[in-house]
């Protein structure tokens, strides 16, 4: 009896351990997901703006089609309706 005893208490401390471990881990996580909601809603906004002005939205030309991040993929939104283009860097 006192062996089962000893071995679940083993395992509440490993488990407490891994809990306090991976509970950082999640808000981190939040926290990241939080920051990409407000660059959603920043683009969402510049591109309202850019429409009700010009009446269409951005094209961005077949030489800027690529997902390599480096070209300007919404071209006419920067500086007039956005500040830069948010880029996910986690």
């Amino acid at each position: 009896m006192i062996e089962l005893l000893i071995t679940i208490a083993i395992l509440g401390i490993i488990s407490a351990t891994g809990w306090v471990a991976i509970n950082p881990l999640k808000r981190a996580g939040q926290a990241r997901d939080a920051v990409r909601k407000s660059d959603l809603k920043q683009l969402q906004t510049a591109l309202q703006f850019y429409f009700l002005e010009q009446r269409a939205f951005p094209y961005p030309g077949p030489d800027n089609l690529s997902d390599s991040g480096e070209a300007d993929w919404i071209p006419g939104l920067v500086p007039d309706y956005i500040k830069k283009i948010p880029k996910d860097t986690f």
